[in-house]
């Protein structure tokens, strides 16, 4: 948040998308809420998918092994471009925000 605020301060309030997911969701909300978004109106969450994880042998993982529970884990920051092309409308967002450009950072 701290490199948001340089921008910020130099450039304006950049539109920012927080991608968080089902592990952390309660976290970061309740961290944003706290801290009232910073006073930036600009703030969008996003919920990322979750996928299965594959061993190295294509396999998929299970939570333990007889369970048929599979571990998920969120696809990190190419989760943007997932969720944009597949039913989030994160590119219409962009649209109406006016977006030119996108830098994906995982901080």
């Amino acid at each position: 948040m701290k490199r948001l605020q340089e921008i910020a301060d130099k450039y304006g309030m950049p539109t920012t998308y927080i991608f968080y997911n089902v592990n952390n969701a309660d976290k970061v909300t309740t961290f944003l809420k706290n801290y009232k978004y910073y006073g930036h109106e600009k703030i969008r969450c996003c919920l990322q998918a979750n996928h299965p994880i594959l061993n190295l042998n294509g396999n998929i993982c299970l939570k333990a092994k007889d369970s048929g529970d599979i571990i998920e884990m969120p696809n990190g920051p190419a989760d943007f471009y997932h969720t944009s092309v597949n039913g989030m409308g994160i590119f219409n967002k962009l649209k109406e925000d006016k977006i030119e450009y996108v830098s994906c950072c995982d901080c």
